[in-house]
């Protein structure tokens, strides 16, 4: 790290440092990133555990940020959020960031689901998401953006493609925006929400 960044950093813990519950974290050599669907999981780490057990990630990239709840690994090509001290939601980040204005390299971790490996990279067409995952509870096309909308019981999976039909980002999160009816109705729905 050259001065300028060391300074920076220096800066911001000054500042936030002290709300920063990754300050103290340090990156586990033998980490691999890895998402388990079938867990809605990473790192071994599932929605709704502790925020703690995902230590093993290393000091988060922004302090400031980190100080709100928000955890970004841009060289990882992800971000996770925290609510009440338990992580609700992560972000694969392919061809876009979730939401933040940092630049993320592309997720490059392994992927399961239903006892298969497998990889998501930026090139994953909507096609190739539909054998690996099957088809969505439902599918919007907002500014010619396609994403696919997984519903189970208390997680929601969008998988987002850009207008160019390759991979944007995927979040899986318990903050399911289609258990709203208002969403619902916006989007002009018209299936029968169940999803327990």
């Amino acid at each position: 790290m050259h001065f300028a960044a060391s300074a920076r950093r220096w800066a911001l813990d000054c500042l936030y440092g002290s709300k920063d519950v990754t300050r103290h974290w340090t990156r586990s050599p033998a980490l691999r990133v890895a998402v388990d669907f079938d867990r809605h999981a990473l790192c071994g780490v599932a929605l709704r555990e502790p925020l703690a057990k995902l230590s093993r990630m290393g000091r988060a990239h922004d302090p400031k940020r980190a100080s709100l709840g928000l955890f970004e690994y841009p060289g990882d090509g992800l971000w996770f959020s925290e609510e009440n001290g338990t992580v609700d939601c992560f972000v694969l980040c392919f061809h876009g960031s979730g939401g933040s204005p940092l630049k993320y390299e592309s997720f490059r971790g392994e992927c399961r689901f239903s006892g298969r490996r497998f990889r998501l990279t930026a090139d994953t067409k909507e096609s190739e998401a539909l054998e690996v995952f099957g088809e969505p509870w439902w599918r919007i096309v907002e500014d010619g953006e396609p994403t696919l909308y997984y519903e189970h019981p208390g997680v929601e999976w969008q998988v987002i493609f850009t207008p160019a039909g390759r991979l944007s980002t995927v979040e899986l999160s318990i903050h399911a925006e289609l258990a709203d009816p208002e969403a619902r109705r916006q989007y002009g729905i018209t299936r029968e929400w169940a999803v327990g």
